[in-house]
């Protein structure tokens, strides 16, 4: 195929800018079928960290976006931590279960000390204790529930 120079019109500047014979052959060896919408200058100035968006009449760029609420996550193995987003949503489909981010506000005393990742399972077994501990008081707990199979055993032996 016979390539011939343009001139194209830049979109973040407006200035005119070649499209080389050379540049033509370098987007077909890549397989790229469009022409590019940035001058070399504007193009550099977008890759060096001039601001994504900037040509589209929007300011935002990626530094202007909130950060992310990252939590730890430990290997059990070898003891390493990994930062991870959104650790409940992996969690989910996993478990099979509803899953949230363990919290020590309920807890008193050593609440920044409890806050680190490494108690979080602590904490869960805990909370999900005492969970069950009062969804229990409402049935007479466990003991009663003995004391009333031995009775039951007991009347039966004798009989």
């Amino acid at each position: 195929m016979t390539y011939t120079e343009q001139t194209l019109t830049c979109r973040d500047c407006g200035q005119p800018f070649a499209f080389t014979v050379g540049e033509q052959e370098f987007y077909a060896s890549r397989g790229l079928t469009n022409t590019p919408g940035r001058c070399p200058e504007c193009r550099a100035a977008r890759k060096s960290g001039g601001g994504y968006g900037s040509g589209r009449g929007s300011s935002r760029g990626y530094d202007d976006r909130a950060p992310r609420e990252m939590h730890e996550a430990r290997c059990d193995s070898c003891g390493g931590v990994a930062r991870v987003p959104q650790i409940e949503k992996l969690a989910e489909p996993i478990f099979g279960l509803p899953v949230s981010i363990g919290q020590t506000s309920s807890i008193s005393g050593l609440k920044s000390a409890l806050d680190q990742p490494e108690f979080a399972t602590a904490i869960g077994l805990v909370r999900f204790g005492s969970f069950q501990a009062k969804k229990r008081a409402g049935r007479g707990g466990l003991s009663e529930g003995i004391k009333s199979r031995v009775s039951q055993i007991l009347r039966a032996v004798k009989k």
